[in-house]
């Protein structure tokens, strides 16, 4: 959205290694419950496609609630090798230039002695999807959160998923893949956030926690915060996570274009205060005489400050709580109804638009009448 800045004198009573995302990607999320109820929410898909808003991304989940890396989950009425084989077709299918991987949980239930197995089956199956030369992601399980007693003491089983951690991420260095240590990034966080709870029964994540969870994938990807910082001194700007524009400069006005799409809020469940890490907007202005300043956009005011506060840097923010208003306003008017739960969206190479009822199983193709 673009914004008018305007500024006036006059007293007024907020690492891993780097991933490469790419135009037209095709990303495929595989893995167990973490991976299939993150389609829920989407979160994880939005942070790429907020960062990235010019480019051309698909999205596929294909997790499998109780799955492992041998398939067991998706066997249905056959045998487990029938669902490995379900899923390597499934996966080889889709063309898929990235995959994110989500396994471990389940297969720690065997302990130390199931590790030597868990590898065999891990590398098995990074092998088959190695045909596709998708660029591989590889999460670790959660860390059991200790949600107190009488819920069962988690340590015993947080030394176990400490090592199918580390083993996930002595395969991925190996096989020279990207590596994210939730385990590490999330921690024990249902014990240290106390505004709301990131699972509902210590490993399974609600929708806060996969809302809190991903700025930690994105730091696990090397996707750093976008750093919004306006400069404003001796008649010019300087501008890092927003493009400014040139032909729109008078000073003390301009007009100012995200660099990013802003991430969505927090779910309900969540207070209003919850902020994304890296969101803040800090405007720094230089040289102003004395007195209190105000920021506005749109004709709102935004921040404000004195002229020493504003020379060292504002932090702005635009505040969005869960039900979906701001300082800027906007209505909406729905044009189909009826869905159970549309989760899967995407644009057809006719522009059409692509709808994935997944309470129905039912795809719909909407196009302009």
């Amino acid at each position: 959205m673009a914004a008018l800045f305007w500024l006036w004198a006059t007293v007024l009573p907020v690492l891993a290694a780097e991933f490469q995302v790419r135009d037209h990607d095709r990303v495929v999320l595989l893995g167990n419950t973490l991976i299939e109820r993150e389609q829920k929410y989407g979160y994880w898909e939005t942070m790429l496609t907020a960062r990235y808003p010019d480019f051309n991304m698909v999205f596929r989940n294909l997790g499998w609630s109780g799955d492992t890396v041998f398939g067991h989950a998706r066997a249905g009425f056959g045998s487990v090798a029938d669902g490995f084989c379900h899923l390597k077709e499934h996966v080889i299918s889709l063309q898929p230039s990235v995959i994110i991987l989500g396994y471990g949980l389940n297969e720690s239930f065997e302990g130390e002695a199931g590790l030597p197995r868990f590898l065999d089956g891990l590398n098995v199956l990074l092998d088959a999807l190695a045909s596709t030369k998708a660029r591989i992601v590889v999460l670790s399980p959660l860390r059991h959160a200790d949600l107190g007693r009488p819920m069962p003491d988690p340590t015993p089983h947080n030394k176990n998923l400490r090592q199918y951690a580390n083993a996930l991420r002595t395969v991925s260095r190996k096989r020279g893949l990207v590596f994210v240590d939730l385990y590490d990034l999330l921690g024990n966080s249902d014990t240290m956030n106390s505004q709301a709870p990131l699972t509902d029964n210590g490993i399974h994540l609600t929708a806060f926690g996969y809302w809190n969870s991903t700025p930690a994938i994105a730091k696990g990807l090397g996707l750093l915060p976008p750093n919004w910082h306006i400069e404003v001194g001796k008649g010019k700007i300087t501008a890092h996570g927003v493009h400014v524009d040139p032909q729109s400069i008078s000073l003390p006005s301009f007009l100012a274009h995200d660099a990013q799409l802003p991430f969505p809020p927090a779910p309900q469940e969540k207070s209003k205060s919850a902020g994304v890490p890296g969101s803040d907007r800090v405007v720094l202005v230089k040289n102003l005489p004395a007195g209190r300043f105000a920021l506005t956009v749109d004709g709102q005011i935004v921040a404000e400050g004195t002229s020493a506060e504003w020379a060292k840097g504002v932090v702005m923010r635009v505040a969005i709580d869960a039900a979906g208003t701001a300082s800027a306003s906007a209505t909406g008017e729905p044009f189909l109804t009826g869905f159970k739960n549309p989760v899967p969206v995407a644009t057809a190479p006719d522009g059409s638009l692509l709808v994935g009822d997944w309470g129905s199983g039912i795809v719909y193709r909407i196009a302009p009448g």
